[in-house]
């Protein structure tokens, strides 16, 4: 597990992925931006320039941390989740300003609206991992099953509040409506993921001498692939 703290991870969960990210989008900026009008160019610019800095933020960081030798620390996935949350959701949110209806669909490609998901959900995975791995401390007993039932509750609250709380809801304005919902969505699905990854996290770690001998075999996977496939599932 300590391997996968290694500060190393950073330029191929993060740099890596937002660099094509950038080159991919840059891309399809110069084939449509004489179609767009000011507005438009103007979140381009917006997005691309909070882009650059994340990736120049998150590289340099890295960097600092392999000269000083340290893992990656809890407060980088809070931050990571902060950030790169945000920038997905708002990028989702505007998209219909991002390439308005006046592009003619065959100058732009089908999957650009999931560009930005696909490329920044390793850094979401590798952040929820962070979070997993500082919660699971090897010295200490816990207990898988409690995990489960947290991860459990997570849709069954969710269940009583589109039941209860919901058709109560007093509309306070359309967009504030939508941006509250879609956060709670988010959030909510982020705990679940956490609970159910350290549920079996945990429990794959009692299973002898087999699993700590091929820990990373099945570490990577577990806290990376699965909230990878989570976040995908959410983000569609």
């Amino acid at each position: 597990m300590r391997n996968l703290l290694n500060p190393k991870w950073l330029f191929i969960v993060n740099t890596l992925p937002t660099v094509l990210l950038f080159v991919v989008l840059f891309g399809q900026f110069n084939i449509i931006k004489t179609l767009l009008d000011e507005s438009s160019i103007r979140y381009w610019t917006a997005f691309g320039l909070i882009l650059a800095f994340l990736v120049v933020a998150n590289f340099a960081y890295a960097i600092y941390l392999v000269i000083r030798k340290n893992s990656v620390p809890m407060v980088y996935a809070a931050v990571a989740l902060l950030c790169y949350i945000p920038f997905i959701y708002l990028h989702a949110f505007h998209s219909d300003k991002i390439v308005p209806f006046s592009v003619p669909e065959w100058m732009v490609s089908d999957n650009i609206q999931l560009y930005v998901g696909t490329f920044l959900m390793p850094t979401l995975a590798y952040a929820l991992f962070i979070l997993v791995a500082h919660f699971t401390p090897e010295n200490k007993e816990h207990s898988a099953w409690v995990n489960f039932v947290w991860a459990t509750s997570v849709p069954v609250i969710g269940y009583v509040f589109s039941q209860i709380i919901l058709p109560m809801w007093k509309p306070i304005g359309g967009e504030f409506n939508v941006h509250t919902l879609l956060v709670l969505t988010i959030v909510a699905t982020l705990v679940f993921l956490f609970f159910v990854v350290r549920g079996i996290f945990i429990l794959a770690s009692k299973k002898g001498a087999v699993f700590k001998k091929y820990q990373l075999a099945w570490k990577i996977p577990i806290a990376i692939i699965l909230p990878l496939l989570g976040l995908a599932v959410n983000s569609g």
